[in-house]
Parts: C-alpha cells; structure tokens; sequence
C-alpha cells in the first residue's frame, strides 16, 4: 500500500492542490500530513480528485499513533452523525 512503501499523493482536495504523506487509512478515510496545511489531516476518500502517486518521503514514526487515533475519531464522529 502506499503507506507501506511510504509514497505521496498527489491530489485536488476541496478545490485546493494538495501533497500529503499516508500514515493511515481504512477504505473511507486516510489521514496524512499534508504539505499545504503543515499538519496531520484527516481526508475522506470520495472527496480526492485526480489523486496521483507521488515520490517517496521519509516516514515520521512519531505521527503513526496520532495518525491512529485520528482515524478512530473519523469512523466514531461519522457513525454518531448519522445514527
């Protein structure tokens, strides 16, 4: 996966061209670092546009769990919104 092998994407994401770097996702979600904001974000997969593989980048140990966490916190904020 990209996570595995530590690739970028590249993609449009709510009109704005976006790097980030995939430390989680779950088929919904993917939370990555992005370059834009400069920060760990929480992305819906539906909503990327024209997501392309990127290069490799050096992987931040210190931003799995907090990547995890968040991830956790998507899937529980989306089943309670529509419960």
């Amino acid at each position: 996966t990209l996570v595995d092998n530590c690739l970028s994407i590249e993609m449009y994401y709510k009109g704005k061209r976006r790097t980030v770097y995939p430390y989680a996702f779950d088929g919904k979600y993917c939370v990555a670092f992005c370059t834009y904001r400069n920060e760990l974000r929480t992305f819906r997969i539906d909503r990327m546009r024209l997501i392309k593989v990127g290069n490799p980048f050096s992987f931040n140990n210190n931003l799995v769990e907090r990547a995890k966490n968040q991830l956790s916190s998507a899937r529980n904020y989306q089943w309670h919104r529509y419960k």
